[in-house]
């Protein structure tokens, strides 16, 4: 099912089969900059348990995506 982004977001999916036997998919990160001028670059970081290791939790290994868009202008 199609999903429409209308404004700047990150979004974040993951896939389930009806079919037990088949294991959900690996979560995808993807941003996405709609209508955005920047003029310096800009990262975008979105992940689990993210807020976890930067508060100093070595122990944890987030999943995610790190995200550098480069100026417009």
């Amino acid at each position: 099912m199609p999903i429409s982004v209308l404004v700047t977001k990150i979004l974040k999916a993951k896939v389930f089969s009806n079919d037990e036997t088949i294991l959900p998919s690996l979560i995808e990160y993807n941003t996405y900059f709609i209508n955005e001028d920047f003029t310096v670059p800009v990262v975008s970081i979105a992940a689990n348990d993210l807020i976890t290791l930067l508060n100093g939790s070595y122990d944890t290994y987030p999943w995610g995506q790190l995200s550098i868009s480069t100026p417009t202008r």
